[in-house]
This record gives C-alpha cells, sequence and structure tokens, in this order.
C-alpha cells in the first residue's frame, strides 16, 4: 500500500489519537440516539513520567487494555482497540488481554479505520 492510499484509508489520520478523537466525535454527534453514551475511554496510551506512571499503575492502570469500552443492556460489553492502518499491530500485552477478555465473555475487536470501528460499533448496538 502506497502512503497516499493510506492516507485515504484512513481518512488522513497520522496518529491513533486523531483516529480515537474523530471516532468519539462521530459517537457523540451523529449516533447518540444508538449509543446513548455508554462507552468511555481507557487512557492507557498517553506518555507520562515514571512518577506519573507508576501512581497510575498503583491504582490499577493495566498494560494492554483496549482504547474504547462500550457497554448495553443485559450486560453486554465490547472492547474496541483501534489501530491506525493495516500496519498497527497490537503488541504482545494487547494480545493478552484481548484473549482474556474473550475467554471472560467480552465481545473484542480490533479496527484498522474509521469505517470498521463504526460498523463494528453500530453492529453491537444494533444486534
Amino acid at each position: 500500500m502506497t502512503a497516499k492510499q493510506f492516507q485515504k484509508r484512513n481518512e488522513g489520520f497520522r496518529t491513533e489519537y486523531e483516529f480515537q478523537k474523530a471516532l468519539v466525535s462521530w459517537l457523540r454527534t451523529t449516533q447518540k440516539q444508538v449509543v446513548k453514551d455508554r462507552f468511555f475511554a481507557v487512557p492507557n496510551a498517553a506518555r507520562r513520567s515514571p512518577k506519573t506512571a507508576g501512581m497510575m499503575q498503583a491504582q490499577g492502570m493495566k498494560a494492554g487494555v483496549p482504547d474504547l469500552v462500550f457497554y448495553a443492556p443485559l450486560g453486554r460489553v465490547l472492547w474496541l482497540e483501534l489501530k491506525n492502518g493495516k500496519a498497527g499491530k497490537p503488541s504482545e500485552s494487547q494480545v493478552e488481554m484481548q484473549a482474556d477478555l474473550y475467554h471472560c465473555g467480552h465481545i473484542v475487536c480490533m479496527a484498522h479505520t474509521i469505517e470498521e470501528a463504526k460498523a463494528t460499533i453500530l453492529n453491537f448496538y444494533t444486534e
């Protein structure tokens, strides 16, 4: 895939932050009736000082937790990991966490484009 094709495929997102921000904006504006604000972000990816990282780990922060969590009636939960483009690969801790969540009965997905993320979320809320 060329750089131009990659940029078109991901609507010009250079970072996962931009990808996630655009997805959350879409959820909060055009999908409010479907999603009903039943989601939250897991702030694991930001760079931190060693002191802040230690404080967050002491409070329960874990490596590998997916980026967004969606919940619905009857205990249904979707964990969504965002990767910016097909080149984005999960880390070992992400693979382990996703497997554990899946074995606990949760729905776990990874989206490489905003279109994949949107389709996954809408499918979760309309099944």
